[in-house]
């Protein structure tokens, strides 16, 4: 991959990650009559758009063919249901995680959700060390380092907010087990290694 691709997508990324988190916090924050909308709502439609993209995607592949896609559709999750139900598990941490993302942008500002959030890549790396047997590099250590020191940072200066940032640490853990529990249930049992 060239190097320019590799910064454009990091800068899609960075522009998508932060765009998103910027609207949904003025829209859970805007001052308007009337009732808000459901998070949960919010979190339904955003699900149901990607299973959309998803079958569109699917057709794609199956040369446009409604015959080909029903196909595959029904030998992938209808053929397989104790494959579709070992998903039920994360998805369900995956939708309380959504749910929860709403709750923490209703009670804290921008900078400090964007900032505590990414704990998530900090207990990933640990526990994928700890647990999973996984190396790290020197540069991967040291941007660990630097992404808890700017998380310290963040949570040292707005200690009145405590407990909203104890919803974010919950949201957090449940990221964690998210991520643990599939890859768990998805890699073959010979890539988990004991000690």
């Amino acid at each position: 991959m060239s190097a320019n691709l590799k910064y454009l997508s990091l800068g899609i990324l960075v522009f998508q990650t932060t765009s998103l988190v910027l609207t949904m916090r003025y829209s859970r924050t805007l001052k308007e009559e009337g009732p808000r909308y459901l998070s949960s709502t919010a979190v339904v439609v955003a699900e149901l758009l990607k299973i959309m993209a998803c079958i569109l995607l699917v057709y794609k592949d199956s040369k446009c063919s409604l015959r080909a896609l029903n196909r595959v559709l029904h030998d992938e999750i209808l053929n397989k249901p104790m494959e579709t139900l070992k998903l039920a598990i994360p998805s369900g941490i995956y939708t309380l995680q959504n749910n929860l993302l709403y709750v923490a942008l209703s009670n804290l500002d921008a900078a400090t959700y964007q900032v505590t959030y990414q704990l998530k890549i900090l207990t990933t790396a640990l526990f994928s060390v700890s647990m999973l047997s996984k190396k790290l590099g020197v540069y991967q250590w040291l941007s660990l380092v630097i992404l808890m020191t700017g998380v310290a940072f963040v949570q040292v200066t707005i200690q009145d907010k405590y407990i909203f940032l104890s919803l974010s640490w919950f949201q957090t853990l449940i990221y964690f087990v998210w991520r643990i529990w599939f890859y768990c249930l998805l890699k073959p049992a010979n890539v988990i290694h004991h000690n």
